[in-house]
C-alpha cells in the first residue's frame, strides 16, 4: 500500500477511522500509541481522548501521509488544522 492511500478519518476531536496502518510504518507506530495511551470507546460520540491520547492523535496526524479528513463537514484538513481540531475539541 502506498503512503498516499494512507488515511485519518477525525469525527468529535478523535478518530473515527483510519486505513492504510500497514505494520513498521511510523502511522502505524503513532496508532499503537494512541490505542496505548488510554481506554477507547467503540464510537467517537462517546471517547473522550485524555492528554496523553490527544499526544499521540497529533503523533498520528503528523505521521500520515495520507489524507486526513473531518468526517462531520466531509471536508480534507491540513496537519495544522487536524491538531488544532483535535486539541481545542471539547473546550
Amino acid at each position: 500500500m502506498d503512503k498516499e492511500e494512507q488515511q485519518l478519518l477525525l469525527k468529535r476531536g478523535t478518530i473515527k477511522g483510519f486505513d492504510g496502518a500497514e505494520v513498521g510504518t511510523p502511522f502505524r507506530a503513532a496508532l499503537d500509541r494512541y490505542f496505548a495511551a488510554g481506554d477507547v470507546a467503540a464510537g467517537a460520540m462517546q471517547q473522550h481522548d485524555n492528554d496523553k491520547q490527544k499526544s499521540a492523535l497529533c503523533d498520528v496526524i503528523d505521521s500520515c501521509a495520507g489524507t486526513i479528513l473531518n468526517d462531520r463537514a466531509g471536508s480534507p484538513m491540513t496537519k495544522e488544522e487536524a491538531k488544532a481540531y483535535v486539541l481545542n475539541y471539547r473546550k
